[in-house]
């Protein structure tokens, strides 16, 4: 997706947040690095994102959800552009009430980055091997992220890992793996109890 950045400097970069999907940090990260005058304003067009505020963090100037107009998009623009801020309305009134303390941080906003991404990338269906490749990492230290998922979520399976995650919206409903069906038993007589 970074070789698409134009070599010259722009002024702002749309990144919908699911099209980066777990690497839209990095994505953000690695657009700052290269064209540090670059404004990031992330679209949401899937729904409400709970990391939002991640994202903010890691260096976005601004953050629009599903369900903001055309005028909101052209105003984000403009206040990024002129070196602001900006979050839509829904995020704004999500901040206020996080700050005042009625609402509550997801579990998950207490992973690392690392953790996030194999969190994910394992929700999505994608296999030990292939997630320790894309990261430049081993399985087995795949396999200690997964370990630490699971305290930290205060979970005990994979299936619950991944029902966390959908239940989130941190991955797409289409990507996420389908349930491993159960092999019919030619001898099991209970399949019509």
């Amino acid at each position: 997706m970074l070789e698409q950045l134009p070599p010259t400097e722009v002024d702002v970069i749309l990144l919908d947040a699911w099209l980066g999907g777990p690497q839209t940090r990095g994505l953000i990260r690695e657009v700052r690095r290269r064209h540090a005058r670059c404004r990031v304003l992330v679209l949401n067009v899937q729904g409400r994102d709970p990391n939002a505020l991640r994202l903010l963090g890691t260096g976005a100037a601004g953050y629009l959800g599903k369900d903001h107009s055309r005028e909101q998009l052209v105003d984000a623009i403009r206040q990024v552009v002129r070196g602001a801020s900006y979050v839509s309305p829904s995020l704004a009134s999500r901040l206020i009430t996080d700050w005042r303390g009625g609402g509550r941080r997801p579990q998950h906003a207490m992973l690392s980055d690392r953790e996030y991404q194999v969190l994910c990338r394992f929700s999505s269906g994608i296999p030990f091997k292939q997630i320790a490749a894309e990261l430049g990492v081993s399985p087995k230290t795949v396999s200690t992220y997964r370990s630490r998922i699971l305290d930290k979520l205060k979970l005990k399976t994979n299936a619950e890992i991944i029902r966390y995650a959908i239940e989130r919206r941190l991955v797409p409903r289409s990507t996420t793996a389908a349930a491993p069906r159960r092999q019919k038993n030619p001898t099991d007589h209970s399949a019509g109890l």
